[in-house]
């Protein structure tokens, strides 16, 4: 999972009583409760596209994993902000228009660890001391094999040499194949910086500013659009080569179409929407690509 800070402003556009735009500060709490809300989400979609993609299986187990800075020695911590294990039968039955992500995690887990501390009820890295089972699946990942360019991993605290877990209680991390998309997600996360960098702390932007402002979103917004057609390409490649690929092609196909239905929105309703808006639907662009991607990396 990214930090909040990748994924949550510091300041949320709004509208003054004259009509005018502004962004104004979030506070702590506000900031703390839009990325337990992120993380709940981001859980939620890959049990649900686990189950969608293996339709014999009747529950899944997932783990939200951060790395929380390096140690002395330059390996990542690896810190667990959530387990949960949900049922098929129960996830269907959630309302998903108007259910809160937090919400179904609260009420259709059939186990759930997940802790919030403090005033701002900040999401806080569980302690494992007494999950060996949680304390085995951190120790086991390889981080060469999410992209990260180290191997190592500490979990905050002392661990003996960790057990392999059995297949029941084996977590799959939820993390892309890296790829096009991918990368692409992290420049509009920079994207997102600079439009930070850009409000100014009172008052409203300058004309100026507002114009780079819009210069950077466009750059965003072209590149998950040319990040759509790369990968939809391969796609279709590998759909008309035939025999598996053709099959892992296919099922590609119905991320690929969600990607340009995002982008198609985004063309259409572009005018007049706040930079982080818009920003936003560049990533419901790239999100289905990663998922594709995974079918096709091969």
């Amino acid at each position: 999972m990214p930090g909040v800070d990748e994924v949550v402003p510091e300041r949320w556009p709004t509208v003054t009583q004259a009509g005018n735009m502004t962004f104004r500060k979030l506070r702590k709490r506000e900031r703390s409760d839009y990325y337990t809300i992120f993380v709940c989400a981001q859980a939620l979609v890959t049990v649900r596209e686990a189950f969608a993609v293996a339709p014999g299986i009747q529950s899944a187990r997932v783990t939200a994993l951060r790395i929380d800075g390096r140690s002395v020695y330059g390996e990542p911590y690896v810190s667990c902000l959530m387990a949960a294990a949900f049922d098929r039968p129960v996830l269907a039955a959630v309302l998903w228009e108007s259910a809160s992500a937090v919400d179904v995690v609260n009420q259709a887990a059939k186990e759930r660890l997940l802790k919030q501390s403090g005033p701002s009820k900040d999401l806080t890295p569980l302690d494992l001391s007494s999950e060996p089972e949680l304390q085995a699946l951190v120790h086991s990942i390889d981080l060469r094999d999410l992209g990260q360019e180290s191997a190592g991993v500490h979990t905050g605290s002392a661990m003996s040499p960790a057990r392999k877990p059995s297949p029941a209680t084996r977590t799959a991390v939820a993390e892309p194949i890296p790829g096009p998309a991918t990368d692409a997600l992290k420049y509009i996360a920079q994207c997102r910086k600079k439009v930070d960098a850009l409000i100014p702390t009172a008052g409203a932007p300058s004309d100026a500013a507002l114009s780079e402002m819009q210069q950077v979103v466009q750059s965003g917004i072209d590149l998950a659009v040319n990040t759509m057609t790369e990968v939809s390409n391969r796609v279709i490649a590998y759909v008309k080569a035939g025999g598996a690929r053709e099959q892992r092609g296919r099922a590609a196909l119905p991320y690929v179409e969600k990607a340009m239905a995002a982008a198609k929105a985004i063309t259409e309703n572009a005018k007049g929407r706040n930079p982080y808006s818009l920003l936003s639907d560049a990533e419901d662009v790239l999100r289905p690509l990663e998922i594709a991607y995974r079918h096709v990396a091969a």
